[in-house]
């Protein structure tokens, strides 16, 4: 189990869904943008489900932590959330090959 520490509080979830959580947390941040993700934690009275806000500007860390209770999973929430984080890191525009000028090979040295 790991525990997910953002600026609202710290939160227990299993160790799958913690780690897609931060994996797509880092994809929205690479990309400047932000999500609202709906997951798993550990409460008093057994497992309740967690919207928290994920992304550009938004600190999420996970930490190991030791538990007396059964690992808490859910492989749909888990696949969904790495499946988004692939799309993200899969879809980004790779530059342009630059050519100075519209010259190329060395031509535009001679130009500088």
């Amino acid at each position: 189990m790991k525990i997910l520490i953002t600026a609202l509080g710290s939160y227990l979830t299993g160790d799958e869904i913690a780690d897609a959580v931060r994996e797509y947390a880092q994809a929205l941040a690479d990309e400047r943008a932000t999500d609202v993700v709906d997951i798993p934690i550990a409460g008093d009275g057994g497992s309740t489900r967690l919207r928290m806000s994920v992304g550009w500007l938004v600190q999420v860390h996970a930490v190991d932590a030791e538990t007396d209770g059964s690992e808490l999973t859910d492989p749909a929430t888990s696949t969904r959330l790495r499946e988004r984080a692939t799309r993200l890191t899969t879809h980004r525009m790779s530059p342009e090959p630059f050519e100075p000028l519209g010259l190329s090979d060395y031509d535009w040295l001679r130009y500088a």
